[in-house]
């Protein structure tokens, strides 16, 4: 019979059940040693003992140690297996009762059955597989490969398997239909996922999978139909074959959510997408795609395309694949792309983020990421980019986050982020700043508007080295040349036009030739059209003794107030003058 001791703030035992947690087993045995009668207790605010927790630890030698303590129960229970046998307790655990089952089974037995539970409502069955070979005259740590067969009832919903084992087969009972279950979920080391789970499930909606094995690849489009997400990471095939084939994944009529991340570099046929067409989500990784435009072009609603590790050079097949460009979110992270061509991602304007992280980029400027103006989050760490031109964001107003961290950037102008009125962060840490007055700008914005830049910190001079770059210190001596009150948030230039800091103040600046802003209208203005309306309004002109004709504007035109008209007309031929008449 089990012995339960349960024993209310004495140091010794808290400290103990909170070493035994941390894995500190020195201390717990150098409390044992001293009262080994405490080796069964277990405090009223703990749920186990020192027992449970080297069991589940799968610390065998700290289990045969702690059993040869005289006194040690070896089938102690724990808090809630003492509740649910004994009246309801204050303990609510969510834990798997695996832990007594793996404790009692130290007797001298061998146990090769796996432990499954139902939650409260009886909707989701969870199964822990934690089976080792034991006895009293020799524990050992040896994993016995078993084969898993799940029989549930239509209860059932959700089904939930994880397991340490290094090996071991799963199966659902091929025998019945599970009609009632839409969620599969495993996660456990190098497992075998047997045919008979997807032919037995066929009202499956979700199916997640961490680092398990298929022997040949599975056909979801012939058993699942009704998948809305299906997610498999880490996975293997063990027939090792080295191409997807198109069967896969295609012809499933309402999945949504695609996760494809294969432990080893696979190749994908050019339609293995087919079919998708209500695919929102897909993210792929060490996934070749040979042909990506006939392979992404039937994803027609394709919002969030991740396509990371998987030897992309180039990307402009995305010029190329109108079915993309209502993409929100890209992310090619971690390929070999050195460069992309100009107007590459000129049609995606609904685009929010954009990761090319981890890539061989030297080069960023505003003709290769262009007409943005939608994007939130730009990533672009792990690059080789050593110089940001001025105007390399200038089309992309809405910037909220720029990653610029590891690269090889050296200097950086506050031009290049004064038209943004949404920044937040710019992330600049691991670059090799060289700490001059260039650079006084990061540490007063920093300061003063809030804007997190990741603490840069200096390469050089090397008096610097090391310091942080937001530092006020290193920039005594420095004379401010601009005011930085773009940074500011409540600074707002109307659409159209940028900010750009003055010494004391800032000023909207319009782009295009021949284009200027106009402080009375709180717009930009085409300087051609401003000719024609101050001539459409003036009609002719009429001095007065002041040298300006005041005329009255035509009764079909709408104005704020009456234009002063210049002495002289303005001729087609000034194309750049001086100053501009009054409005």
């Amino acid at each position: 019979m089990a012995t339960n001791i349960f024993v209310n703030n004495e140091g010794q035992i808290n400290a103990m059940l909170k070493s035994a947690k941390k894995g500190n087993w020195d201390v717990v045995f150098d409390i044992l040693e001293n009262k080994p009668s405490l080796v069964n207790c277990i405090s009223s605010d703990k749920a186990w003992g020192v027992l449970h927790q080297a069991a589940w630890m799968n610390l065998f030698p700290v289990v045969k140690r702690l059993i040869q303590i005289p006194g040690c129960d070896p089938a102690i229970e724990t808090r809630r297996d003492y509740a649910r046998k004994h009246g309801p307790g204050k303990l609510h655990v969510n834990y798997p009762q695996i832990m007594e089952y793996s404790v009692t089974s130290l007797r001298q037995r061998e146990d090769q059955s796996p432990f499954c539970y139902l939650n409260d409502d009886g909707g989701s069955m969870y199964c822990e597989i934690r089976v080792y070979t034991s006895g009293l005259n020799g524990l050992t740590n040896n994993w016995t490969q078993i084969k898993l067969v799940i029989n549930v009832t239509n209860r059932i919903r959700e089904i939930g398997i994880d397991s340490r084992l290094s090996d071991y087969q799963l199966e659902i009972n091929a025998y019945r239909q599970f009609n009632s279950i839409i969620t599969f979920t495993s996660s456990s080391n190098n497992h075998i996922v047997s045919p008979s789970v997807l032919t037995s499930l066929p009202n499956l909606v979700h199916f997640y999978m961490w680092r398990g094995n298929f022997y040949h690849f599975p056909i979801f489009s012939l058993f699942n139909k009704q998948l809305t997400l299906l997610a498999l990471y880490s996975f293997g095939i063990r027939s090792n074959a080295p191409v997807i084939r198109s069967r896969f994944v295609s012809q499933l009529p309402n999945l949504g959510y695609l996760y494809l991340y294969p432990n080893n570099m696979l190749v994908v046929t050019e339609n293995i997408f087919s079919g998708l067409t209500t695919l929102k989500y897909l993210y792929t990784e060490n996934l070749q795609l040979r042909y990506p435009i006939r392979t992404l072009s039937p994803l027609v609603r394709l919002k969030r395309l991740s396509i990371r590790y998987a030897g992309l050079s180039e990307i402009d097949f995305l010029k190329q694949t109108p079915s993309l460009y209502q993409l929100t979110s890209i992310s090619f992270w971690g390929n070999n792309i050195h460069s992309f061509n100009t107007d590459v991602f000129s049609d995606y304007t609904q685009l929010e983020s954009l990761e090319l992280k981890t890539n061989f980029i030297a080069i960023i400027n505003r003709t290769n990421v262009n007409k943005l103006f939608n994007l939130d989050f730009l990533r672009l760490g792990y690059n080789q980019i050593s110089t940001v031109p001025e105007d390399s964001f200038r089309d992309m107003p809405q910037l909220r986050i720029v990653a610029l961290s590891d690269n090889q950037i050296t200097t950086i102008s506050s031009k290049v982020f004064e038209h943004l009125s949404n920044i937040e962060r710019v992330y600049l840490s691991n670059n090799p700043f060289h700490c001059d007055c260039r650079l006084e700008w990061m540490s007063i914005v920093s300061h003063k508007y809030d804007i997190d830049f990741e603490d840069p910190s200096c390469n050089t001079p090397p008096e610097h080295k090391g310091k942080s770059v937001l530092l006020p210190s290193l920039y005594t001596n420095c004379t401010r040349e601009l005011s930085y009150q773009c940074f500011n948030k409540s600074v707002k230039c109307p659409r159209g036009s940028y900010c750009q800091d003055t010494l004391h103040s800032y000023e909207c600046v319009c782009e295009g030739e021949g284009v200027v802003f106009s402080t009375s209208l709180n717009s930009c203005i085409d300087y051609e059209k401003l000719i024609q309306t101050t001539k459409s309004l003036c009609g002719e002109y009429v001095l007065d003794s002041n040298g300006h004709s005041n005329c009255t504007p035509s009764t079909n035109v709408v104005t704020t107030h009456a234009p002063t008209c210049p002495v002289q007309p303005v001729t087609e031929a000034d194309k750049t003058p001086t100053s501009l008449p009054p409005i």
